[in-house]
């Protein structure tokens, strides 16, 4: 992993020094718990991971590229910098979610990292504890060990830092996703490497922003969630108070019925969540957006993630 020639050839690398928050968002979308297919769509932008289930409801993790310490994406065959084309791969989710907690520490928010960061080391930087032999004082009586780890201590976080470590790359098309995990460059490391396949057509499900409720004059606005199951049925009213909603907006009474197990699939994502959104269109097509903040590895300032969830509803009436 650290040959210069395996860098040249990645289509898309990126590391990040605490993996909580990367992982938490993947989480968010898992459906199952087992056999679940993601797709992964790569631009310059960041990535985007999409699931789907009974090409009914549709998850989607946005992940900027600043949440990453490094991130550098070249297109397959590009014309240059400018070249944004994306690339879109798929894998088993489930399995890249048992890699990532392969330390035990891919669970917790991403946001309880400590306010200070966890570098990555760049190649031929110096560790406190190293000289310019390369060598590594260990041991009550300062015993000399050489440094077996060479050029790979450039993709794991300080051993002065806290959480797991992680370097995610690709190689392009018949190759597999490679993730590199470390809880420091003196401990040890694993490498795994996910099976790739070509990505299937993905659900598409509009939201018509067009045709949202928007704020008219309507006297008691009112949002009302109501279940109902074999057992009996149960409802749920949320005023339109600034203590309870930050905002409401809508212009006439609707009402659209979605399955329930559709909406707990949502719970995780909502668990780390520190902002949601609803949203309703003409059609039916219910958007859940939840918002969480993670920092920084280059700057510490916050950055937003974000997951997307959108559902069809059904025809029964209650």
């Amino acid at each position: 992993m650290s040959d210069n020639t395996t860098l040249a050839n990645d289509v898309f690398r990126a590391s990040v020094p605490d993996i909580r928050a990367f992982a938490g968002l993947l989480r968010g979308i898992c459906f199952s718990n087992s056999n679940q297919r993601a797709t992964m769509t790569i631009n310059k932008a960041g990535i985007v991971v999409f699931v789907e289930e009974a090409r009914t409801l549709l998850g989607a993790a946005l992940i900027v590229k600043e949440l990453f310490d490094e991130f550098v994406y070249i297109p397959e065959d590009g014309d240059g910098d400018d070249d944004d084309r994306p690339t879109v791969l798929s894998f088993q989710l489930n399995t890249i979610l048992e890699c990532l907690n392969i330390f035990g520490t891919a669970s917790g928010s991403g946001s309880l990292v400590a306010s200070h960061r966890q570098a990555w080391r760049k190649t031929n930087e110096e560790s406190d504890n190293e000289n310019q032999g390369n060598v590594q004082k260990t041991g009550q009586h300062g015993r000399a060990q050489n440094n077996v780890n060479g050029n790979i201590d450039s993709f794991f976080p300080r051993a002065d830092g806290k959480g797991t470590g992680m370097r995610l790359s690709y190689a392009g098309e018949g190759h597999g996703l490679v993730l590199l995990l470390a809880e420091n460059s003196n401990g040890p490391t694993t490498t795994c490497e996910l099976v790739t396949y070509e990505a299937e057509p993905q659900l598409d499900l509009p939201l018509d922003n067009r045709n949202v409720a928007r704020q008219r004059a309507v006297s008691r606005p009112l949002l009302r969630i109501q279940a109902v199951g074999p057992f009996g049925s149960t409802e749920m009213d949320y005023p339109n108070d600034r203590e309870v909603l930050e905002t409401f907006e809508c212009d006439s009474t609707v009402s659209y019925i979605y399955r329930f197990s559709h909406i707990t699939r949502t719970l995780r994502a909502l668990q780390g969540s520190s902002k949601t959104s609803l949203r309703i269109d003409g059609q039916g097509v219910l958007s859940l957006q939840f918002l969480s903040t993670s920092p920084s590895p280059k700057t510490g300032t916050q950055v937003d993630s974000i997951v997307d969830f959108r559902c069809l509803s059904i025809d029964d009436e209650m």
